[in-house]
């Protein structure tokens, strides 16, 4: 178990074989990665690579509270990755890919998921001026 320390939050990494990964923030919210692999049975490293990025994902939206992941190999040859993330007070976040190796499929799909959150992020925040009444003059 390593412990990364940064200026908003701290992650502490544990990996459960059964359970998938837990990231607790000091926030009090546990992100869970649950990974389902068809057809196809996904590395140990793979994973890992996938948990990282998807932890990173937290500086776009603090607010997501689980993964699932599912890795697939089709019948005609091409490898298909898709995730669903949960973000709290927004529903769901999905994203998938497909494409000759499971590598490029894994990032094709979580350079899709890094833009739905970034759009869904941008989306949220509030773009107005306060109203003139609403403005105070010290």
């Amino acid at each position: 178990m390593a412990l990364r320390d940064s200026k908003r939050y701290t992650i502490r990494w544990s990996l459960r074989l059964s359970k998938g990964l837990q990231a607790t923030f000091n926030q009090g919210l546990t992100m869970k990665v649950q990974f389902t692999g068809r057809h196809f049975e996904a590395s140990e490293n793979l994973q890992g690579n996938i948990e990282e990025s998807l932890n990173a994902l937290v500086k776009f939206n603090d607010q997501i509270q689980d993964a699932k992941v599912v890795l697939d190999m089709a019948p005609n040859g091409l490898r298909q990755a898709s995730v669903q993330v949960s973000v709290a007070n927004h529903g769901v976040v999905a994203a998938s890919a497909e494409a000759e190796t499971m590598r490029k499929a894994v990032d094709i799909m979580l350079d899709k998921l890094e833009r739905l959150l970034k759009k869904d992020n941008e989306k949220s925040k509030e773009h107005r001026a306060p109203a003139v009444d609403q403005v105070v003059i010290p």
